[in-house]
């Protein structure tokens, strides 16, 4: 212990060990708005990038315990990332007769994300002086330097109405069609509606005649959403080191290359179904305001990392396989106590009531 105390103490972390990153970043972006001929009708693209470079270097002198277990040690890691998103837009607002009205989008996004990074370590340096800024002065390679690639694109169709009618019922539609570069060209694109209905009850005689509510509101909705939870080549074999370098009889170092995972390109986008109704109230006086929602929610096709038999040589694959079942009650409740022009008391509260139903997985055979 003594001598793990002499190598690694606070000074040596202050004197003998040097962090060094140096970072680049570049964000821009570009909004146009243009209105169209017709009344209401506009059109709107958003473009934007970000392009970000990073180097760092840390380098473990031989009074750190690293240090002096391998005679000095340096580690070195870049990372560059480019991002962009362009957004076309179509959007529609307009009134008519007074009593209809009509919000509409319609949209095609594309966004791009492209990540490389690399690693590399040396070790056993014939002089620590140069710290950072040398790595051929160390004799001994412990990690090869080795790239990671990640790379991401989505394309999207998208579109939502709103229509209102006399300012009491409202209808909202909305879809997505979605792809993702993640999954294989047959499972690539997922299609996920929703839709809403809204009544403002509060706007009706017969409840403004009680003249109890200031607010009212009673909704229903049911849609779907999707997640693409996964890495960039999830669906794709990867070859990786083992983590051992072997000697040749020619005093080299030979680096065994070993497949890291089965591919399992019928993965597929997970999904989340939810049906929701719930009314929304606050009294004439303001003092008393909340909410009611019960839900069911299903999340099925679940992408999860799945055990399977050792004897494959390996210990799981990624796989759509399971269900998620959650249906609740939440009540919110806000109560203004007392309400002055001076003081005010407001008491509030929140009850949730659930029950989660999990659907359970076997080992998969091979």
């Amino acid at each position: 212990m003594g001598e793990d105390l002499e190598a690694s103490n606070p000074y040596s972390w202050v004197n003998d060990f040097e962090d060094v990153s140096k970072a680049k970043r570049y964000i821009a972006s570009l909004e146009l708005n243009y209105k169209l001929p017709l009344k209401g009708l506009k059109y709107q693209l958003k473009v934007g990038g970000n392009v970000r470079t990073k180097d760092r270097r840390r380098f473990y002198g031989l009074t750190t315990f690293q240090g002096n277990l391998s005679n000095g040690a340096l580690q070195i890691s870049t990372l560059n990332t480019t991002s962009f998103q362009v957004n076309n837009f179509l959007r529609f607002n307009r009134t008519f007769n007074r009593k209809h009205r009509i919000n509409a989008t319609a949209g095609v996004t594309y966004d791009v994300r492209n990540v490389d990074r690399s690693i590399y370590a040396v070790a056993d340096f014939v002089t620590p002086e140069l710290t950072t800024q040398q790595p051929f002065l160390a004799s001994l390679i412990t990690q090869p330097l080795r790239f990671l690639k990640s790379d991401q694109q989505i394309f999207s169709l998208l579109g939502r109405i709103n229509y209102t009618f006399n300012n009491k019922y409202i209808l909202t539609a909305s879809f997505r069609r979605d792809g993702v570069s993640k999954f294989s060209e047959q499972n690539r694109f997922g299609l996920f509606p929703s839709f809403a209905l809204a009544w403002r009850l509060d706007n009706e005689k017969f409840i403004k005649n009680l003249n109890v509510f200031e607010d009212l509101k009673l909704r229903v909705g049911w849609g779907e959403i999707g997640n693409h939870g996964i890495g960039s080549y999830g669906t794709l074999s990867d070859y990786g080191i083992n983590g051992q370098l072997y000697g040749t009889p020619g005093n080299g170092t030979s680096v065994v290359l070993s497949l890291n995972n089965i591919a399992n390109p019928q993965l597929t986008w997970e999904t989340t179904e939810q049906l929701n109704v719930g009314v929304d109230f606050e009294t004439k006086n303001n003092r008393i305001s909340g909410s009611v929602d019960m839900y069911d929610k299903t999340t099925k096709d679940l992408l999860q990392s799945s055990p399977i038999p050792t004897s494959s040589g390996f210990a799981n694959i990624l796989i759509n396989r399971g269900s998620i079942s959650n249906k609740g009650l939440e009540i919110a409740l806000n109560i203004a106590a007392v309400s002055t022009d001076d003081f005010e008391i407001n008491i509030g509260g929140n009850i949730a009531l659930n029950k989660t139903k999990i659907e359970r997985l076997s080992l998969i055979h091979i």
